[in-house]
């Protein structure tokens, strides 16, 4: 019996293990992006930045989901952007919304003195409370997550929901998503506790996105606008305590207090998360 050659062992691979071939590729794609730009940061190599290196590491989830879709399935469907008209209008409606009062309405109001009194509510309502520089980009806000959520929730949630439960499946995705991103960390000199912070917070999106998507049966367009939403809270938190004093241990706050919208939700559904009985991987009705 003649051996597989490479190439039909590393399809096989694929075909049996296509999340541990996703977030592999997804890794390996974004550092080979990212890597002469951490270079530069760290001053190991001569070169002028560029916003293009982090446009093509954050195209990085899509493309490694459709490089294993095709090579799993021979198809490119990697996520749903269909559905039913109610779960999509309650998704985008419902779904930002969350992300608004967990983690800006709900931090400002703990974190801060007298926050009725000292909380700017108009910044909610101002669209200049919505646009932030992103890696030197106002249009990465919105670019990053219609190239990231294609893979993370398009294609890897409804998997992993499938196989651990939609909060272990959110907790788990939180944590990849977010280290993820740890190169730029080391582009931006974040200290080990803005990363720490980073994370908790990364985990409770995560949970929130995972119900926006179980309600829309994973249709993309709902995971992107609240990937979106979230992608404005450093912004939209500064606006909205622009003018108020912060209370005792208030860093902390800030962080734990994202938390309780997530883990209400979490009760409340039971661990459910809006999912059904069973999950319906992309291409399936």
């Amino acid at each position: 019996m003649r051996n597989s050659p490479p190439a039909g062992r590393f399809r096989l691979l694929v075909r049996t293990r296509p999340l541990l071939a996703f977030f592999t590729l997804t890794y390996l794609l974004e550092l080979t992006a990212l890597i002469p730009q951490v270079s530069y940061k760290l001053g190991l190599v001569g070169m002028t930045e560029s916003v293009w290196y982090i446009t093509i590491a954050v195209c990085s989830p899509a493309v490694a989901a459709l490089i294993v879709q095709w090579l799993a399935e021979s198809n490119l469907r990697i996520c749903r952007i269909y559905g039913l008209w109610s779960g999509l209008l309650f998704g985008i409606t419902l779904g930002p919304a969350l992300i608004i009062f967990s983690t800006f309405i709900v931090p400002a109001l703990i974190a801060v003195k007298a926050p009725l009194h000292s909380v700017d509510w108009h910044a909610l309502l101002s669209t200049s409370s919505y646009h932030c520089q992103y890696s030197g980009q106002y249009y990465l806000l919105v670019v990053g997550p219609i190239l990231e959520e294609p893979g993370w929730r398009g294609f890897a949630l409804p998997r992993l929901q499938e196989r651990f439960g939609p909060v272990q499946a959110s907790l788990l995705l939180g944590l990849l998503w977010a280290g993820w991103h740890f190169p730029t960390f080391l582009m931006s000199d974040w200290t080990a506790a803005q990363i720490f912070n980073y994370f908790v917070v990364v985990l409770g999106m995560s949970v929130l996105i995972t119900f926006g998507a179980n309600l829309s049966r994973f249709n993309i367009v709902v995971a992107i606008i609240m990937h979106a939403a979230c992608n404005t809270r450093g912004c939209l938190l500064e606006k909205l305590t622009a003018h108020a004093q912060e209370s005792t241990h208030s860093p902390l706050i800030w962080v734990v207090s994202s938390l309780l919208v997530p883990a209400a939700i979490v009760l409340a559904t039971r661990g459910r998360l809006g999912a059904r009985q069973t999950t319906a991987f992309v291409g399936q009705d």
